[in-house]
């Protein structure tokens, strides 16, 4: 099991228990557990943007319930309009499409998309009547906006833990750098400095006290810029010891490892970086579903593939075939090489959560509160044990999945347990054909796309570095726009090395321009020391 030090997993799991226990408490009162589904459903938004300013997340947070809350009223309407499994189908999988596509294109982050998935899917298939949509829908709601509350509430006590955590895994990643110096460690650091630049600055208008503490954080990440350039000058130990200190309390933020270089030059009113100009980096949401986008062919990958695994499935003569469709969700990742290796994780542990299910069904059928606290306490564990290993992960999250449809409609395990691993062998086999079926070159061209950009961000902190007198803003800057676009180019090649069947990007201009931004970090640097 790989050992993830700086995910704050606790926090997902708290939030969705207590935002899973308030809506089931008032259930409880009124004796309709049988409703636990809906609340369930909302609540289960609780688990996104804990790595996001509480500023900011406030707003994305409420975005996402709305988001999550039309997805549940589509899903209602057509489940209420017709009974017809081809169209549960047909909607079902275009839901899957658009929800995952727009998920990797969001800034929402991890658990990333299956939960609202597997949230639509299972209510599509559901029996609804027009005059419980409201109702359902308003239950749905509830426990959304309960989770926003559970997701917010922290920052009352730790206003600046996720500005503490980001700051903390770039001290982490610098300590790695200074220890071994290579060029893994490296590209982690640039990607952790990408990510916690944009948590630190991405805080709001603040009071005095709170400038004071981003100040202090600000210092600890150049420290972590210093050892990007010079790996020697702070040793593995105090970055560690800096990192824990700033990461597990809540009290000053101690002062940085070493002796910061003066900046010298002139000041200007802010070292925030400019605003991007472009359609898709300021809505890249919306970018993703235009004509010609490059998630174009992913969004067609799923399509495609949903379609043929929930009809086969429907063929075959399983009445409510949405875990064929949260399957193939499931397996199929930007590259078909990702795709592949999730493949057999998934169908494992999909084996594994369902005969998990057929050894809890018998508590759960008892008593509905058994069967609430099962759900609870396994989706709790889920969040430590999924990102840690996928195939144990799918292990928890089928029983907790299977046990969330049976609030409305109780089903026999056996029954159950045959029509899941059938969707599940569906699921994986046309998942894996689609992938190898319907490629996308424009991951090779994104990387294209990125190498560029890396290259006039290398060739504006080159020209910043020439400067006389240059302003410490725009060194920030430069600097900013370079960690930014390494991480954006590191990201595009890594999706780009896994498909197949496609032309290939030029690697050694995309190792150019991460050397030459190298040396324009190491330029930077000289200019800002005396």
């Amino acid at each position: 099991m790989t050992r993830l030090p700086h995910q704050p997993w606790h926090k997902n799991s708290l939030s969705i228990l207590i935002a899973g226990l308030i809506p089931i408490s008032a259930l409880v009162m009124f004796d309709r557990l049988d409703l636990a589904t809906y609340t369930l459903s909302g609540s289960l938004v609780a688990v996104f943007t804990h790595a996001v300013p509480y500023r900011r997340r406030a707003g994305l947070h409420l975005r996402l319930v709305a988001a999550w809350t039309a997805g549940v009223a589509v899903s209602l309407t057509v489940a209420a309009a017709t009974t017809s499994v081809v169209v549960h189908i047909v909607a079902a999988a275009l839901l899957a499409a658009i929800v995952k596509v727009a998920c990797e294109a969001s800034a929402v982050g991890p658990p990333g998309p299956i939960l609202p998935i597997f949230v639509y899917a299972g209510i599509l298939f559901a029996p609804q009547e027009w005059d419980q949509v409201l109702g359902h829908l308003g239950l749905a709601v509830a426990g959304a906006l309960i989770g926003w509350l559970v997701v917010m509430a922290p920052g009352a006590f730790r206003r600046f833990g996720p500005q503490r955590r980001a700051v903390a895994t770039a001290l982490f990643a610098a300590a790695d750098h200074a220890g071994a110096t290579n060029g893994r460690t490296r590209d982690a650091l640039i990607s952790a400095l990408a990510a916690a630049w944009r948590c630190v600055t991405d805080s709001g208008v603040i009071d005095a006290r709170g400038r004071s503490t981003l100040a202090a954080l600000e210092d600890h990440l150049r420290i972590a810029e210093l050892v990007l350039v010079d790996p020697g000058a702070v040793s593995a130990e105090q970055l560690r010891s800096a990192a824990s200190a700033i990461k597990g309390s809540n009290r000053s933020v101690p002062p940085p490892a070493t002796e910061l270089p003066p900046a010298g030059g002139r000041r200007a009113a802010s070292d925030r970086p400019e605003e991007p100009r472009t359609f898709a980096a300021r809505h890249p949401v919306l970018a993703a579903f235009r004509p010609g986008s490059p998630a174009t062919p992913y969004f067609l990958r799923l399509l495609v593939a949903c379609l043929a695994a929930a009809g086969l499935s429907h063929l075959l003569g399983v009445g409510r075939p949405y875990w064929a469709i949260v399957t193939v969700a499931a397996i199929i990742q930007p590259n078909l090489s990702l795709t592949w290796h999730r493949a057999p994780a998934r169908a494992i542990g999909a084996v594994l959560g369902v005969l998990t299910f057929f050894a809890l069904a018998p508590l759960a059928h008892r008593d509905p509160l058994y069967a609430v606290a099962l759900v609870l306490l396994l989706n709790a564990a889920v969040e430590f044990v999924l990102p840690r290993n996928y195939l144990l992960g799918q292990g928890l999250v089928t029983p907790m999945a299977l046990l969330i449809t049976e609030f409305a409609q109780i089903q026999p395990p056996t029954e159950l347990v045959v029509e899941r691993l059938l969707d599940t062998l569906l699921g994986v086999t046309v998942g894996l054909l689609a992938a190898f079926a319907i490629r996308n070159p424009h991951l090779h061209h994104r990387v294209t796309t990125q190498t560029a950009a890396l290259q006039a961000a290398a060739a504006h902190a080159e020209a910043v570095a020439a400067d006389p007198d240059p302003a410490p803003d725009r060194m920030a800057q430069a600097r900013r726009r370079i960690y930014d676009a390494y991480a954006s180019l590191l990201t595009a090649a890594q999706q780009a090395a896994g498909e197949w069947w496609s032309h290939r990007h030029d690697e050694e201009a995309a190792a150019v321009a991460g050397e030459r931004a190298h040396q324009a970090l190491l330029a930077l640097r000289k200019t800002a020391s005396p």
